[in-house]
């Protein structure tokens, strides 16, 4: 599973001083349904979003792109830079 990948993915945190200077300039913060959820930049797998922000497995992801919300498909990693605004439905009807 592809939770992110920056400078070393999750071992990145170990390098540098250890002071935890560079760990902070990482940390950035999104909004999931009108919570904010906070993690790394980088790209993460739709899953690990809704698991971070507790939305349904069951449920679909949106991503506000200016003022148009679009679907976030289930099998493409989604680049995190900070900021990003989603929101969460119950599936759509079956296709017709």
């Amino acid at each position: 599973m592809l939770e992110h990948e920056e400078g070393g993915g999750e071992r990145g945190h170990e390098e540098g001083s250890g002071h935890g200077h560079e760990e902070c300039a990482r940390n950035v913060t999104i909004v999931v349904d009108n919570q904010d959820v906070h993690l790394h930049r980088g790209r993460y797998d739709l899953a690990v979003i809704k698991r971070l922000a507790k939305v349904p497995d069951s449920d679909d992801l949106d991503q506000l792109v200016g003022t148009k919300l679009v679907a976030l498909p289930n099998d493409k990693p989604v680049e995190i830079h900070g900021c990003e605004i989603f929101a969460s439905h119950p599936k759509s009807g079956g296709s017709s």
